[in-house]
């Protein structure tokens, strides 16, 4: 490619955040297997003056950020969500992701944050098991019926209002084995993933992880489709 493939990171970067400082790593380990050349741009939503802006990226993450709703946030998933830009939601990313949604897709206004249910007491990282359920990106991404991962989630999505969600295509593809929705993915897009749990952490060169990998690989096909490439 004569061009690098641009990876954008929507989040005021914090150097003394793991959940950032692992961003960028387990990016670097994904394209060190995919020999790909790329160029990540972390910029804040409030930083961001017209969704269009975010054409330029062939692949978005959004990590942890703040832990209240993001009015600027919502309005740039609703446009990554609606223009199919391979877009992945990780730790609290994974809340703005699913209010987005609520508000917009559910057409639930009045209500849209009760589809997230507070924790009373912060936790410590733990190792979580998350059963993937088969036919999904993520089963397609892991190609496992489970996996372990590190999470210090202090939310859950509210399974009550869960088939609102279902109903308009954000569909359950992990939950622990309390039950618990861990990985959500919307049908309609090639890649438009949320993860409630920090999936860098467990990323190394020799063993990427394997939703970030298949993250930026459909970055890559877009990048490709962009340029009216044919990939088969």
């Amino acid at each position: 490619m004569d061009e690098k493939i641009k990876i954008g990171i929507i989040a005021q970067y914090n150097h003394d955040f793991l959940h950032h400082i692992y961003v960028e790593k387990a990016i670097s380990d994904s394209f060190g297997i995919l020999g790909v050349d790329y160029r990540t741009t972390w910029i804040s939503a409030n930083e961001i003056n017209d969704p269009v802006e975010l054409n330029q990226f062939d692949a978005i993450w959004v990590p942890s950020s703040e832990n209240k709703v993001d009015e600027n946030l919502l309005n740039l998933l609703k446009f990554i969500r609606e223009k199919n830009i391979p877009m992945l939601a990780t730790a609290m990313g994974m809340k703005q992701m699913v209010w987005e949604f609520a508000r917009n897709a559910v057409k639930a206004p009045a209500n849209f944050e009760n589809f997230i249910t507070e924790t009373d007491i912060p936790q410590e990282y733990q190792t979580v098991s998350v059963k993937i359920i088969p036919n999904t990106i993520a089963n397609l991404s892991y190609k496992k019926n489970s996996i372990f991962k590190q999470d210090n989630s202090t939310f859950e999505i509210n399974a009550n209002l869960y088939p609102f969600l279902s109903e308009k295509g954000l569909i359950l593809s992990g939950n622990d084995e309390k039950g618990r929705i861990k990985i959500l993915e919307y049908l309609k897009n090639d890649f438009y993933v949320g993860v409630l749990y920090v999936p860098q952490l467990n990323s190394t060169p020799d063993n990427p992880s394997k939703i970030i990998t298949m993250f930026l690989k459909t970055g890559i096909r877009h990048y490709l489709q962009k340029q009216e490439v044919v990939v088969k």
